[in-house]
């Protein structure tokens, strides 16, 4: 898979206006290839700092030392909704920003307003994001684990696209849960936050879980009362502060680990 293009290096034939981006719902087709995404990446004045091609979890994936250097920056990144129908419909798509952004600083255009412009429908964010914070001790009763965004094996990545049911497969499995049975936990929900890869950490999705009898220890399964509700509190896409606990793979909620010296 190619790296993304350089800004520098596109040259559009016409001119480009805020009406032509309407080209990406018309060429968000059924027949898509997986990678045909589009992914923007913003800097920390909602400035468009990098534009790419690749799949979901590509903009967590080594470009380059530009590259990295941008991502290293970036305060949010965007992707499209869905794949496009090929490869090339995803180059024209990724050449017209492009050429939008370039067309706006040689025309000294207000660059917030270009990447207002950019924020619409058509792209989402890669991973979930709302404003507020969640804390680790705000967690009760609750099993934490953190999520890498690339894929792994046959599970999905889970971005700002992802159904909670999709979300939950990847969440709640492979995990070493066998002390946490044994020990009869008060475990009622489990919480999926975003591992460091992603800056600010933050969190996938909430489920409430079934009681610890109903949990797959040999296969590390965490039982959910019900996989489609994965944002239960209302959490989803806020910052974690995680205020000073770090856990390997599996964490836990204060009230929990302090039962465990009581």
């Amino acid at each position: 898979m190619r790296n993304t293009t350089n800004i520098a290096a596109v040259n559009w034939p016409c001119s480009c206006g805020p009406a032509r981006f309407t080209w990406l719902e018309t060429h968000l087709g059924d027949e898509m290839s997986e990678d045909a995404y589009v992914y923007v990446l913003y800097g920390a004045e909602g400035r468009l700092n990098y534009v790419g091609i690749g799949n979901r979890q590509r903009p967590y994936e080594r470009h380059n030392e530009g590259y990295e250097a941008a991502l290293a920056k970036s305060k949010d990144v965007h992707i499209t909704p869905l794949p496009f129908s090929t490869r090339e419909d995803a180059e024209l798509a990724e050449s017209l920003i492009i050429k939008l952004v370039s067309d706006a600083v040689r025309d000294g255009a207000d660059f917030e307003n270009l990447a207002g412009r950019l924020r619409t429908s058509h792209l989402v964010p890669l991973v979930p994001k709302q404003d507020g914070v969640l804390r680790h001790s705000d967690l009760k009763n609750s099993i934490l684990v953190k999520v890498s965004p690339k894929k792994m094996d046959y599970r999905e990545v889970v971005s700002g696209v992802t159904s909670d049911r999709a979300a939950a497969e990847r969440c709640r499995q492979w995990w070493p849960i066998g002390s946490t049975v044994q020990r009869g936990d008060a475990v009622q929900r489990l919480v999926a936050v975003t591992t460091a890869e992603v800056s600010p950490q933050r969190v996938l999705g909430i489920w409430d879980t079934l009681p610890l009898s109903e949990w797959d220890v040999a296969d590390g399964s965490i039982g959910l009362v019900n996989p489609d509700e994965g944002n239960v509190g209302g959490h989803r896409g806020k910052e974690f502060l995680r205020e000073g606990y770090n856990s390997q793979l599996v964490g836990f909620s204060e009230d929990i680990r302090t039962g465990w010296t009581g």
